[in-house]
This record gives structure tokens, sequence and C-alpha cells, in this order.
């Protein structure tokens, strides 16, 4: 009921999510640059070699770096990094904006008074539920595009270090290959957040047609969000995570490919689900 009162009210709108997830994308880069500066400044002895001499010194303060910074942000809990409740909220977060924006969207959709005005006006629940949740998926990446896009943006800002992964990133991903490849993970982050959108949309729009609320759907979603964040602290696979994913760690075979492929079958599923529920049941 929650969801349908913050639906209903006249000071609020579905825009609001927007600014949101703008100041979430700097609070978490602000904290993953100041928490891989301590690192640099106090977790590592490597040697820095001056062109002058021929003796080593041992540098004192290493600049993490803005990719460094950007990938920290965005690739889930690293197992050799913190482990705390800042960093699983901070992981959750995005998910949980975008599960609540596709919950605000849905209890739009299927109020008491238009629901079935909605459903006459495409002459079918199948058109009626297609149409929709493409709406729904659409608004979920352009939020999520956001958030990643922002990220980088704020990571630039915050660090004049363009020389892409170096000491505190191998430190800190002790197995993660030296041949890792900072654009193809934020690329395959990137398009695995994609998948969790329209993932996201499917099961939530499923969840709500058969429990009849969306406010439902919602918790139950969210309660699985948290669950996946939460055994990221753990070094198992983990689909939401590129830092459980081959890429980055070479003791986890799970190749992102593989994990896009189950999460575009689970919405695959969902959608023919819900589908099905709706030809049976109706809304």
């Amino acid at each position: 009921m929650f969801l349908q009162k913050i639906a209903q009210s006249s000071h609020f709108s579905v825009s609001f999510i927007i600014p949101l997830m703008l100041i979430l994308a700097l609070l978490v880069v602000v904290d993953q640059a100041s928490f891989l500066s301590m690192v640099g400044e106090y977790g590592l002895d490597i040697p820095a070699y001056d062109e002058t001499s021929t003796e080593s010194e041992t540098s004192s303060v290493i600049q993490p770096s803005a990719q460094e910074i950007m990938l920290h942000s965005v690739y889930g809990i690293n197992t050799y990094g913190r482990k705390n409740i800042v960093d699983i909220v901070g992981v959750a977060l995005p998910y949980l904006f975008l599960v609540f924006a596709g919950g605000l969207l849905l209890t739009v959709m299927t109020e008491p008074g238009s629901r079935f005005l909605y459903v006459i006006r495409h002459r079918t629940y199948t058109k009626w539920l297609l149409r929709n949740l493409t709406r729904i998926v659409l608004w979920l990446v352009a939020l999520w595009t956001l958030f990643y896009a922002a990220t980088g943006v704020f990571s630039l800002l915050l660090s004049d270090n363009r020389d892409g992964l170096g000491p505190i990133f191998y430190h800190l991903n002790a197995a993660a290959s030296h041949d890792a490849s900072f654009h193809q993970v934020i690329v395959s982050q990137y398009v695995l957040g994609c998948l969790v959108c329209l993932m996201i949309a499917a099961s939530q729009f499923m969840l709500s047609v058969v429990l009849k609320d969306a406010s439902k759907g919602y918790i139950y979603l969210n309660a699985a969000i948290l669950f996946c964040v939460f055994i990221g602290i753990f070094d198992i696979y983990n689909p939401l995570m590129m830092s459980k994913h081959n890429s980055l760690n070479l003791r986890i075979g799970a190749s992102p490919f593989v994990t896009g492929a189950v999460l575009l079958g689970l919405a695959i599923l969902c959608t023919v689900l819900n589908k099905e529920c709706l030809r049976r049941k109706g809304l």
C-alpha cells in the first residue's frame, strides 16, 4: 500500500529518482576514492624508481587512478577489500532504487479504475504486458546508464591519475589476471546491469500480477537483491558483480557471458509466466 500512496502523492514524481541516483553515484565514488587513497598511502610497500638514482626508494603515497575508482565503484564487493555494511549498502542501493522505480510504475499501471482501461486500449493482455514491460525496462536502463555514467564523470573529477589499473588495483584484486582490461570489465558490468534491469522489471511485474499487489512484489524482490549483495562478501559466484567473475577473479570460473544468458533466460521465463497468469486470472 505504501507504493500506492507514494505514486498517488501530488508531491512526488518518478523523475525525483534521477537526482537521487546522481547523489548516490557521487557518494559511492567519494567513498571509494577515499578508501583507495588510504590504501595507496598506508597499505602498499611498492618500490618507486628515480631516473637520477640507481637505488630504489619506497613510495609513501600512490594516488588511485580514475579507472580504479570507477571500477571499484561499480563492480561489486571485492574479496580482498572492505566487506562492511557500507560496501553492502553501497552495492545494493542502485539496484534497490531500480526496484523502487519499477514498483512505482507498476503501481500506476495496475491501480484500480485505470488498469482495465489500459487493457481494453491494447485489446489483449499480451500487448498490454509487452508494451508496459518495455516501458519499465527502458526507464530502468536509463536510470542505470545515468548512474554508470555519473560514476565515470565523478571518478575523473576526483583523480588526476589516468594511468589505468595500477598497483592499488592488483593489491586489492590479488586473484585478477594481470591482463585484465579496464574497458572490457566496465562494458561487461554495464551489460550485466542492463540485463539485471530486464530481470528486475520482468520478475517484479510477474510478482505484482501473481500476488495482486505491487507492494508485495517490491518487498520480495528487495529481499532477493539484498541477499544476493550480502553473499558478495564471500568468495563465491555472484550474478550481480563482475568482481565474482573470471575476468577479475581467476578462482571463480564463471564467465559474464554465461551470467548474461542466465539473466536473459530468467527474464523471458518470468514474462511467459506473467502472460499465462494474466490469461487465466486477469488483473
